[in-house]
């Protein structure tokens, strides 16, 4: 009996320190997305339109420009998934090397938008303004 509390003990004390150091590496993650985004973001103020028929109304079946709505938050969307650090940790390493933390922030984004035919294209962009462009969002000016 004694050694099933001790288990119970020693695995009570293995999941806290397990949920201490989630919560820990959330916590660090979220802040550095959070500067990220906030910077991202700041790029996507911009005011974008539609000018491909992209979306597909759900009373007619049609294809159709995006409301400002939609644009907006497609826009906003596209900014994050997107998005790239500007504060890149490096190190150097013994032999001169150097080593970058890339926090996920470079690989690719998959978009797809539709043909005429009812077929979808699609694409592999690394930027917000490849996204935009071959999703024919154009920036409005005022």
């Amino acid at each position: 009996m004694k050694k099933l509390n001790n288990r119970k003990a020693v695995f009570a004390a293995i999941f806290a320190i397990v949920l201490v150091a989630a919560v820990v590496v959330i916590f660090t993650n979220s802040s550095k997305t959070a500067r990220t985004a906030s910077a991202q973001s700041d790029k996507a103020q911009k005011k974008y339109r539609g000018t491909r028929k992209i979306v597909k109304d759900t009373v007619t079946g049609e294809f159709r420009l995006p409301t400002q709505e939609e644009g907006d938050k497609t826009v906003s969307d596209l900014a994050r998934l997107t998005r790239r650090s500007e504060d890149i940790a490096s190190a150097t390493g013994p032999v001169g090397g150097v080593s970058l933390d890339l926090d996920e922030g470079f690989g690719g984004t998959f978009v797809a938008r539709p043909n005429a035919d009812g077929t979808m294209e699609t694409r592999c962009v690394f930027s917000l303004q490849e996204a935009l462009e071959f999703l024919g969002f154009v920036e409005v000016t005022e």
